[in-house]
């Protein structure tokens, strides 16, 4: 923890520069193409109820191992 609290301020300090630089908006030939058509709605539906799965499950999992180490 000590490491990473040191060095990621001091990477950033290095390499501020190239990391916080503006970029210049450049349109491609190919970003003239037409959008492609949105989702449906159930499609859509499916997508935020797997993620939404996927996020209790990580989180259940999360307290059930930080419940398990703190009982060692």
């Amino acid at each position: 923890m000590v490491v990473s609290m040191t060095l990621t301020p001091a990477l950033m300090s290095v390499f501020g520069g190239l990391l916080f630089r503006s970029v210049p908006y450049r349109r491609a030939a190919s970003a003239r193409r037409a959008w492609p058509a949105p989702a449906s709605a159930a499609l859509s539906a499916a997508i935020w109820t797997v993620a939404l799965l996927a996020a209790v499950t990580c989180i259940a999992g999360l307290l059930a191992v930080a419940s398990w180490a703190s009982r060692r």
